[in-house]
C-alpha cells in the first residue's frame, strides 16, 4: 500500500494491494466545518475513483463507511481529509471496530493493517499506570504516552452499562463539546479519543491534586475572600468562555472543578452541558443538575438559558466563604423546595467578617429573576472579582 500526500489538495490516496482473502475495510475520516463553532467531527465522502465509480456520503458524526474488497485486486481509493491546524494521517484498517480519529501526518508501511482494534492501538500509544477514580459506568486511569512521554488521564466508559438513552446522549456529547472547548487553560482538553462498539477511551488532561470538593471538605474552617478569588476567578473565566461559545456546562459543582499539579484550574465532565447556541431562542430544557448546585428555573420545568451555570458557581462562591450551602434541607427534595424558594441570607454569625463587596456579588448571581441575574461576562468585571478579592469598597474600584 502506498501513500501519496498533495499538501495544496489536502487528499491522500491509498492503494491497497494483494489481500490474501475478502475482507471488509473501515475509512473513518473528518471533515472541516464551516466555522469553528460547528461540530468538528462530521463525515466527508469517501470516493472509489476507477471503474465502476461508488461515492460514499456519510452525513452523521462519529460514523465510517465500509467497503469489502476481493482478493487478490487492486482498489485505488481516495480520501479527502480536514482539520483545523494540522493535516491528518489516513485511517487505520480493521475488521470489527469503528475508526479513531485522524491526527498527525505518518508514513504506512506496505502491509495492510488488517487486525489493529481499538484497545490494541490505545495500548500501543498510551501505558495505562493505574487507577485514579471509578464512576458508574467507567474508570478513570493514569496514564503517558509512549512517544512523548507526557503523562495524561485515560477515561474508559463501558457502554454496555449505557442502558439509559440519555446516558447514552451524554457519553456522544462530551467528546464533541470537549473539542469544540479546546485550548482554554481552565477547561480539561481531549487529546485522542478510542471507540469500539463496547468502550469509549478518552485520552484527557492529568489533574491528580485534591479536586474543590476535597479541598473544601478538608479545611477546618472557610476560605478567606482572596483564597476563594483565586479558584472563583479561574472558573469564572471557563464559564465565560464556554458561554461564548454556546455551550452551558448545566452540572457546575466542586466535584467538577479539578486541578492539576501545578494547581491549575480545570473544569471538568461536560457530560451534561448543552449546545444551546444551536437553538434558535438559544433556550434550553430538561432537568439536570445537583442538588444545592441547580438553578431554580431548572427545577420548575421552564426553559431556561446559560445563567444557569452563574447560579451554580454563585452557590460555590457562597459555599467557600460560609462553609454551608445557601439553600438546603434534610432531603433533596427539601433541598430542591428551598431552591425554588431562593431566600438568600447573610446569616451575622457566619458572614461578619465577609465584605459588603462579595455579598453584592452573591446577590446579583443568586437572583431567582433570570433577567436580572448578572451574566458570566458581567460576573467577571465586578469589583470583587477585579480586586482579586481584596476587601476596598465598591467606590474605589469603579
Amino acid at each position: 500500500m502506498s501513500l501519496l500526500y498533495a499538501k495544496k489538495r489536502t487528499y491522500a490516496k491509498i492503494k491497497t494491494t494483494k489481500l490474501l482473502e475478502k475482507k471488509p475495510i473501515f475509512f473513518f475520516f473528518c471533515k472541516k466545518p464551516k466555522n469553528k463553532i460547528k461540530d468538528p467531527r462530521n463525515i466527508l465522502a469517501g470516493k472509489k475513483l476507477k471503474n465502476k465509480a461508488t461515492t460514499f456520503n456519510v452525513q452523521h458524526p462519529l460514523q465510517h463507511v465500509q467497503v469489502t474488497i476481493p482478493s487478490h485486486t487492486k482498489y485505488p481509493f481516495q480520501l479527502l481529509e480536514y482539520e483545523y491546524s494540522h493535516i491528518s494521517k489516513p485511517t487505520y484498517f480493521c475488521y470489527k471496530s469503528h475508526l479513531h480519529p485522524l491526527h498527525s501526518v505518518t508514513t504506512f508501511n506496505k502491509r495492510l493493517q488488517l487486525t489493529l482494534t481499538m484497545k490494541e492501538l490505545l495500548n500501543n500509544e498510551y501505558q495505562l499506570t493505574g487507577e485514579i477514580g471509578r464512576g458508574r459506568f467507567g474508570v478513570v486511569y493514569r496514564c503517558y504516552s509512549t512517544v512523548s512521554g507526557d503523562s495524561f488521564a485515560c477515561k474508559s466508559i463501558d457502554k454496555r452499562l449505557l442502558s439509559d438513552h440519555t446516558d447514552r446522549e451524554c457519553l456522544q456529547k462530551e467528546p464533541k463539546i470537549l473539542h469544540i472547548l479546546g485550548g482554554n487553560p481552565n477547561i480539561v482538553q481531549i487529546h485522542r479519543l478510542y471507540e469500539d462498539d463496547n468502550y469509549l477511551h478518552m485520552i484527557i488532561d492529568l489533574c491528580d491534586s485534591p479536586d474543590l470538593f476535597d479541598r473544601i471538605s478538608n479545611r477546618a474552617g472557610v476560605f478567606s475572600e482572596t483564597e476563594a478569588a483565586s479558584i472563583f476567578s479561574p472558573l469564572m473565566l471557563a464559564i465565560s468562555y464556554c458561554h461564548r461559545l454556546g455551550i452551558a456546562h448545566r452540572d457546575i459543582k466542586p466535584d467538577n472543578v479539578l486541578f492539576d499539579s501545578r494547581g491549575e484550574l480545570k473544569l471538568a465532565d461536560f457530560g451534561s452541558a448543552e449546545w444551546f447556541a444551536m437553538n434558535d431562542d438559544g433556550t434550553m430544557t430538561g432537568i439536570v443538575g445537583t442538588p444545592y448546585y441547580v438553578a431554580p428555573e431548572v427545577l420548575s420545568g421552564r426553559e431556561y438559558n446559560e445563567k444557569v451555570d452563574v447560579w451554580s458557581a454563585g452557590v460555590i462562591l457562597y459555599i467557600m466563604l460560609a462553609g454551608v450551602p445557601p439553600f438546603y434541607g434534610d432531603s433533596p427534595a427539601e433541598t430542591f423546595e428551598a431552591v425554588l424558594r431562593g431566600n438568600l441570607r447573610f446569616p451575622t454569625r457566619i458572614f461578619k467578617s465577609v465584605s459588603p463587596e462579595v455579598k453584592d456579588l452573591l446577590r446579583k448571581m443568586l437572583c431567582k429573576d433570570v433577567s436580572r441575574r448578572l451574566s458570566a461576562e458581567q460576573v467577571i468585571r465586578h469589583p470583587w472579582v477585579v480586586s482579586g478579592g481584596e476587601t476596598r469598597s465598591m467606590a474605589d474600584l469603579t
